[in-house]
């Protein structure tokens, strides 16, 4: 942002590479030439609409269960668990990528956080 390099610009740009990971836009594309940007079109779907801006890819592959035989109950609770991890881990590029370098999240606790919710993935994954 036209300051200092320091960790704080690093944890910012971690956060947007989440943003653009999960999202599929880049910080450059065309639908923010009016002054958006990716982290404001992430801030303003979150925490309801957040499923509106995850990339339609991720949400296709978390959600095929067809030929894995699991009740509609289950399926219901694996995709209610899915956008609980989505959201968290766009809670956790938003707070990365925040304005202020003080308000941004320390890269010790994202790493916990993003453990935790691949480990959350992986736990509902391994009870099929």
């Amino acid at each position: 942002m036209g300051s200092q390099i320091s960790t704080r610009g690093d944890v910012f740009s971690y956060g947007i590479l989440l943003l653009e990971m999960f999202t599929r836009k880049r910080p450059t594309d065309e639908i923010f030439k009016d002054g958006t940007g990716l982290h404001k079109l992430v801030e303003m779907a979150f925490p309801d609409r957040v499923m509106d801006v995850v990339d339609p890819c991720i949400l296709s592959q978390a959600g095929d269960t067809k030929s894995t035989g699991i009740s509609l109950d289950e399926k219901q609770e694996r995709n209610v668990q899915q956008e609980y991890c989505l959201a968290s881990a766009l809670r956790i590029g938003l707070s990365c990528s925040n304005e202020d370098p003080r308000e941004r999240m320390e890269m010790r606790t994202v790493t916990k956080e993003l453990l935790a919710i691949r480990d959350l993935l992986l736990d509902s994954r391994i009870s099929e």
